[in-house]
C-alpha cells in the first residue's frame, strides 16, 4: 500500500510538472496555469438572475453605419471599470462617469500599424489596412502587450469625438497629439479570461461581477419563399431552380435570411425560428443574465412555446431594444413602454377591422379605440396609420392599417404561406379615391414588417439612454452554437481585469491636465423603482 501511494503521488507530480512545462512553452505564465483537481469540483449554485452593479452602468452608445462594434465594446470595458474604481476611491460621484473616445483608440492602433506594417497583428487586422471597421475586443489585450503605449493612449471623448460618417473615420482635432502627450489616463490589464458555453459564461459573470465582452456571429431567421414570389424570383437560387419546395417537389423555393437589424427599430429580442443561420460577427457587452425572463407571447409569431431564461447584452446600435431593468424583471411592461417604447415592434401596432375602416378612411384612429398603447410620455388610442417605405412590399402612394382579427380580440389577422412564412393581412387605403381593400403582404414575414412600413412620425419617440439591450435566450444560444462553422465567428465572452492608475482621476491630487476628462464627465443615475407598477419619473 505504501508503494502504491508513493507511485500515485509521483504520477500526480509528473503530470503537474508536464502541464506546467507545456503551459509555459505555449506562452502562458505560471499565474495562467491552473491545475484542476482530479476530484470533480462541487457544482456551484448560481442565483437565478444577476446583473452588474450600477457602478459599472454607462448609457447607451450608437456606432451608426460603421463596423466599430469591437471598439465600442472594448471602450465600455475601460469606461465601466474606470467608473467603478473612481466611485470606489471617491474620485467620482456615484452618478458620474467619463466617456472615452472610440475614434482615438482605433486611430492609435492604426498609427501603430502604419509605423509597423509587418507586425503580425497589423497583417491580420483591419488596422493594418488603415481602417477602423472589423476587429475583436481581444485586440485591446494583444495591442497593449505588443505596443505598451496603448495603455496611455485612451483619450476622453471630447479630445476626439466619434465620427458618425464612415468617410470621416479617424479624423480628430488638430491638437490630438498634444492631448496624447499630456493625457493623464493610464491603465494596466492585470489578467484576462475567455470562456464560452452557457453555464461557464454565467459563472464567470457572477464570479467577476463586472461587464464582459460578448462576441458572436449574429443569428438570422431563415424563411423560404416560393420562386413565384417577386422577393426571390430573380435570385440565382430561383434562376437555376436549385431547391425544390418542401410542400411540393415540382415547385422551387429560395431562402431569405432576416438578421437582428440595427435599422429596424424593433425590440431586439431574438426569437429562434425553424431555421437560424450565422450572420456577421458582432461584439457587445454582457451585463446580466435572467433564468426567469420569458418574452411576451405577442412576439411569438410562429406559435411555439416561448423560451425561458437568457443573457442580457448591451448593444451599440443606439437605444433600440429594451432597458436592463425590464429584462431583469424589475419593471413592468407598462413602465418599459414609457422608457423604451419600441415603435418598430409591429406587435404594438394597433390594428383595425375592415368594417370600421369603411366608415373612417380619413381618420383610422377612430377605430380600435378600446386599445391603448403607451409610447414614452404619449398615451395613444386607436388604430395606427402606416406609411409604405419600400415599394417591394407595398404602394408608397397609399396608407395602410394592420387588419384586426375581430372586435372581440386584439389579435392581428395573419396566415401562413405554403412554406410556413407568417404573413400579415393589411388594409390598403387610397384616401384620394376613398377606396380600401384587404391585401396580404407575401414578401416579408410579419415580424419584419418594419422593412415595409413605418408608423406616423408623431408616434416615433427619441428613445432614452436606458434602452439598447438585447435578450438572447439560452435556447437561441444553443442553436447559435450548433450552427457555428469554421468560417463563422465563435461565441465567446472576455473578462478584462483592468486597473486604472491613480493619476487618471482628476480628484486624485495629481498635477496633470484634466481638462478633457472634465469635459467628458457626464451624469447618469440608476432607475429608482420601488414597485413594478410605479409611475416612473423620467
Amino acid at each position: 500500500m505504501i508503494c502504491y501511494f508513493i507511485v500515485s503521488v509521483l504520477i500526480i507530480i509528473a503530470i503537474s510538472s508536464f502541464v506546467s512545462w507545456f503551459g509555459l512553452h505555449r506562452g502562458h505564465s505560471l499565474s495562467q496555469i491552473v491545475l484542476k483537481s482530479l476530484v470533480p469540483e462541487p457544482t456551484e449554485t448560481l442565483p437565478r438572475k444577476f446583473k452588474i452593479s450600477d457602478s459599472y452602468i454607462i448609457p447607451i452608445w450608437n456606432q451608426f453605419d460603421r463596423g466599430t462594434c469591437w471598439a465600442f465594446a472594448a471602450t465600455y470595458l475601460l469606461e465601466s471599470q474606470y467608473k467603478n474604481q473612481g466611485i470606489h476611491h471617491r474620485f467620482l460621484k456615484p452618478n458620474e462617469y467619463v466617456s472615452f473616445s472610440q475614434e482615438s483608440l482605433a486611430k492609435t492602433m492604426v498609427d501603430h500599424c502604419n509605423e509597423n506594417p509587418t507586425h503580425k497583428l497589423c497583417i491580420r487586422s483591419g488596422r493594418g489596412k488603415n481602417r477602423t471597421a472589423g476587429g475583436r475586443v481581444e485586440d485591446l489585450v494583444l495591442w497593449a502587450k505588443a505596443f505598451p503605449s496603448i495603455a496611455r493612449s485612451v483619450l476622453p471623448a471630447s479630445a476626439c469625438p466619434y465620427q458618425f460618417d464612415p468617410e470621416k473615420q479617424m479624423i480628430c482635432p488638430d491638437d490630438v497629439s498634444e492631448s496624447l502627450r499630456t493625457n493623464p489616463l493610464e491603465f494596466s490589464i492585470l489578467n484576462s479570461e475567455i470562456t464560452t458555453g452557457i453555464e461557464s459564461v454565467k459563472k464567470l459573470l457572477f464570479k467577476v461581477q463586472r461587464p464582459l465582452s460578448f462576441s458572436l456571429a449574429m443569428p438570422m431567421q431563415r424563411y423560404w419563399f416560393e420562386c413565384s414570389n417577386q422577393l426571390v424570383s430573380e435570385t440565382e437560387t430561383c434562376t437555376y431552380s436549385l431547391y425544390p419546395c418542401s410542400f411540393n417537389s415540382s415547385e422551387f423555393c429560395a431562402p431569405k435570411d432576416y438578421p437582428l437589424f440595427k435599422g429596424s427599430d424593433s425590440e431586439l429580442i431574438f426569437h429562434p425560428t425553424t431555421e437560424i443561420m450565422p450572420g456577421t460577427g458582432h461584439a457587445m457587452v454582457l451585463v446580466a443574465y435572467n433564468d426567469d425572463f420569458i418574452p411576451k407571447n405577442n412576439g411569438n409569431i410562429d406559435g411555439k412555446s416561448m423560451p425561458k431564461g437568457g443573457f442580457i447584452v448591451r448593444n451599440s446600435w443606439g437605444a433600440k431594444g429594451h432597458s436592463l431593468e425590464y429584462l431583469i424583471n424589475e419593471i413592468s411592461d407598462v413602465q418599459e413602454n414609457s422608457i423604451c417604447s419600441n415603435s418598430g415592434n409591429i406587435m404594438t401596432w394597433t390594428p383595425a377591422t375592415l368594417e370600421c375602416i369603411k366608415h373612417n378612411i380619413h381618420n383610422v384612429s377612430n377605430c380600435s379605440t378600446d386599445i391603448t398603447q403607451i409610447y414614452g410620455s404619449k398615451i395613444v388610442k386607436g388604430a395606427f396609420k402606416l406609411k409604405c417605405i419600400n415599394k417591394t412590399h407595398c404602394d408608397v402612394d397609399k396608407t395602410y392599417v394592420i387588419l384586426r382579427k375581430d372586435n372581440e380580440t386584439r389579435e392581428i389577422s395573419m396566415e401562413f404561406s405554403n412554406t410556413g412564412v407568417p404573413i400579415a393581412k393589411v388594409i390598403e387605403i387610397d384616401e384620394n379615391a376613398n377606396t380600401f381593400m384587404v391585401k396580404t403582404i407575401h414578401t416579408v414575414p410579419i415580424q419584419h414588417l418594419y422593412y415595409a412600413f413605418q408608423t406616423e412620425e408623431s408616434l416615433l419617440k427619441e428613445y432614452g439612454e436606458r434602452c439598447g439591450h438585447i435578450f438572447f435566450s439560452y435556447e437561441a444560444m444553443k442553436r447559435i452554437m450548433s450552427i457555428q462553422t469554421v468560417s463563422s465567428p465563435s461565441w465567446r465572452v472576455l473578462d478584462l481585469n483592468i486597473m486604472w492608475h491613480k493619476k487618471s482621476f482628476p480628484n486624485s491630487g495629481r498635477n496633470y491636465n484634466y481638462s478633457h476628462i472634465v469635459q467628458s464627465t457626464k451624469m447618469y443615475s440608476p432607475l429608482n423603482v420601488s414597485h413594478p407598477y410605479d409611475i416612473l419619473d423620467l
